[in-house]
């Protein structure tokens, strides 16, 4: 019984939670931390891309154009490109901006596991002309993990352009959406990216606070429980006149719950250095690059902190109910 007992354990648990003493996403996807991480990175470079490669085709410079076909068709890295090969000014001027620009990563992991189990035993006895049947009171044994992994990553542009190669990328995985384990799959930093860049260059984002620079930030949230039990029993006819076992049930039940969250931010430098060759996407090294990726950092803070006043906002809303 302990083997049978065991092997259904871990078989529902293989299928809904993933039998482990420290739950981690890999236990039920195969994508590892680093994995969902660089997958992530990889969904905002392509992203970066598409910016680009859009940039460059609203210029009126017959070369400039052509490099930003290259761009969008994957012909040339954004990380090759050169400032004094794109023109007008105004283009140039934008994919500067775009390098000196920073994003900022907050990821946290949250999951619980569930185990549990409950076990009955029926004694059989034959006398006279009948039987004398007994049933032994239920086991119970109940399990929980929970695992909490919390850390920020953060970045400029540039370093998505030069770090991060498209053959990189490729090995990282399939990148389309998944419903079922979403940080696994694209989470829409495309849409983020763009909204940002436009808002910053089309209306202007102001600062928020002194020697700071212009930022946006989202705040993804994703949630997935799986479930389920078994429900198992036996029952054993033995030729014996004997005290003796005569069968047993069981009910195994397994849930895991994942809540993942992404904060992402992004900064933009307030005063652009006017470069006007060398490399588009060269190492950000200046005091304005350094201000951006601070402000990026800042800006998750600043979310941390209106995550902290709207859940103290709800449990006083809630207190307020109960009287």
């Amino acid at each position: 019984m302990p083997i049978i007992r065991s092997l259904a354990v871990c078989g529902l648990a293989a299928g809904v939670a993933g039998c482990s003493i420290h739950p981690l996403p890999d236990d039920v996807t195969n994508d590892t931390t680093f994995t969902i991480v660089q997958k992530i990175r990889c969904e905002a470079r392509d992203a970066l891309r598409q910016e680009v490669a859009d940039e460059l085709l609203t210029s009126s410079d017959p070369q400039t154009i052509q490099i930003g076909q290259a761009v969008l068709d994957g012909d040339r890295d954004i990380g090759t490109l050169k400032l004094e090969e794109l023109r007008p000014e105004a283009v140039r001027m934008a994919v500067a901006t775009y390098a000196q620009s920073a994003i900022a990563y907050e990821f946290t992991f949250e999951i619980t596991e569930d185990n549990n189990n409950n076990g009955l035993l029926n004694l059989r006895d034959p006398f006279g002309r009948g039987f004398f049947s007994l049933s032994i009171g239920s086991v119970t044994h109940n399990r929980q993990r929970k695992s909490n992994r919390n850390f920020l990553i953060s970045e400029y542009f540039s370093t998505l352009a030069l770090n991060l190669s498209a053959k990189t990328c490729k090995s990282s995985g399939t990148r389309n959406k998944d419903w079922i384990y979403p940080i696994t799959g694209r989470i829409g930093l495309a849409e983020s990216i763009d909204t940002f860049l436009e808002l910053d260059r089309r209306i202007g984002l102001y600062p928020k606070g002194k020697d700071a620079s212009p930022t946006f930030a989202d705040t993804l949230t994703f949630e997935t429980e799986m479930s389920g039990s078994l429900g198992p029993s036996i029952t054993l006819t033995p030729v014996t006149s004997r005290l003796h076992v005569s069968g047993g049930s069981g009910t195994f039940s397994a849930k895991r719950k994942d809540s993942h969250k992404v904060v992402v931010t992004l900064s933009s430098p307030p005063d652009p250095e006017p470069k006007k060759t060398g490399a588009a996407f060269g190492a950000a090294r200046s005091t304005a690059a350094t201000t951006t990726i601070q402000s990026a950092v800042n800006e998750v803070e600043r979310q941390r902190q209106i995550e902290f006043f709207r859940t103290q906002e709800e449990i006083l809303d809630r207190l307020d109910e109960t009287q």
